[in-house]
């Protein structure tokens, strides 16, 4: 284990709680008997990333720690990257425009890693869980809702066959995930935790109720083939798929969720039709 002077708590999660160990490393301390495998798959990933993403900085130098009796669900220690978590509503016009430039610079780093996994597996994947989380929902939602949240299952589904090319995504580029320095410019971004092998959308996804504007600007910056249609799509995804997580904690967090998932509905419910058709 690393040695340290100073240890400040600070979060705790879904399976880990945080620590800053002199200002110098990451602990993650596991909470349940989910964590171990998050950690062995974060530190694999983080090799796969190892000297391939140079345009942020990103934890590395990862070491695991298998459960013990000091740690009965595992440990994961990393490097601190430094800075602090982006505040997108004290961001100027410019600094968002950087931000979404840098964005898309990383996004264009990580879809082009020359790894390949196995393409029909993610899919069915994403399916499934799009499929649980709707069984899920029938008892919150109206029927008409769940019509449409069919509707657009099949629209997703057909969409990820459509597309032959799949690649490596950060899969969380929310703003507790981008570090910034005191100009606002973005250096470093964390929690690869839900880094797989999906389609370059599921990273324009992730900001699209962050600030306004952002995401149009990266996907006016972006090269990769996404439309706003396309992003739309793994817009409803990220927060449909988020539900099952939520459903064992207090009423208002699985509200919340309900909320953005009836947002996410209006905001896909005009080109359902348009999609079934191509």
């Amino acid at each position: 284990m690393i040695k340290y002077n100073v240890k400040k708590e600070l979060n705790s999660g879904f399976t880990s709680r945080a620590f800053l160990l002199d200002d110098k490393f990451i602990q993650l301390v596991g909470k349940n008997e989910n964590a171990v495998n998050t950690y062995k798959d974060l530190k694999a990933n983080s090799e796969l990333l190892k000297g391939k993403i140079t345009c942020v900085d990103y934890p590395n130098n990862m070491q695991l720690f298998e459960p013990s009796i000091t740690y009965p669900y595992g440990s994961l220690v990393y490097s601190y990257v430094k800075g602090k978590p982006v505040n997108p509503n004290n961001l100027t016009e410019q600094e968002l425009t950087n931000l979404a430039k840098k964005l898309v610079e990383f996004n264009n780093q990580m879809h082009n890693l020359n790894v390949h996994w196995n393409r029909e597996n993610a899919i069915n994947h994403e399916v499934n869980k799009v499929n649980v989380n709707i069984e899920l929902l029938k008892n919150y939602l109206t029927e008409s809702e769940i019509c449409l949240l069919k509707n657009y299952a099949l629209a997703f589904s057909n969409y990820l066959n459509s597309k032959p090319k799949f690649c490596m995504t950060h899969g969380d580029l929310w703003a507790d995930n981008l570090i910034v320095d005191s100009n606002n410019n973005l250096t470093g971004i964390i929690d690869f935790g839900n880094m797989a092998y999906f389609l370059p959308e599921v990273d324009y996804a992730s900001v699209w109720n962050m600030c306004d504007g952002i995401l149009d600007k990266m996907i006016e910056f972006s090269n990769e083939d996404i439309t706003k249609e396309s992003v739309n799509l793994f817009i409803v995804h990220r927060e449909l798929c988020f539900f099952e997580y939520v459903l064992n904690c207090d009423v208002s967090e699985v509200n919340c969720q309900l909320d953005k998932i009836r947002e996410t509905l209006k905001l896909i419910e005009p080109q359902l039709s348009k999609i079934k058709q191509k």
